[in-house]
């Protein structure tokens, strides 16, 4: 039952003897005036609550945001680890190839070395045998 804003003013109007029912007119207008607080009560409660759903709706658009954005650094920054611990191996790879054929260069130096050594003391070892001979 909403009062129309007549009704609001003669339930605030100045009590006066016109009324034949005084105590009844008081009674009542303090029924109406505890009803309209208890409306506004109301009111201002589910306000509240309006506006506090908003705010955790937006508080869960700006969470969602955020966590999109650690995700991309995230993402990004494995992606950086990941594309730095392959370089490194590559380069160590290189590094060891690298060692690998110095070796290999040595050795085969040192084998040609021995095999010309060899081939010295076989020819020495023909050329004595071929003077026994």
């Amino acid at each position: 039952k909403m009062m129309t804003p007549k009704a609001w003013k003669l339930a605030q109007a100045p009590k006066s003897a016109s009324f034949t029912n005084a105590p009844f007119f008081r009674v009542w207008t303090q029924v109406l005036r505890s009803e309209h607080e208890v409306r506004e009560h109301h009111a201002c409660v589910i306000q509240r609550a309006w506006r506090c759903a908003l705010a955790r709706l937006e508080l869960h658009n700006r969470r969602q945001l955020l966590y999109h954005h650690v995700y991309q650094v995230q993402t990004q920054a494995a992606c950086m680890i990941q594309h730095a611990t392959r370089r490194y191996l590559a380069v160590l790879l290189v590094g060891r190839e690298r060692a690998c054929q110095k070796i290999q260069a040595v050795l085969r130096g040192w084998g040609g070395r021995r095999q010309l050594a060899q081939d010295r003391v076989n020819a020495r070892f023909q050329d004595a045998l071929n003077r026994v001979r």
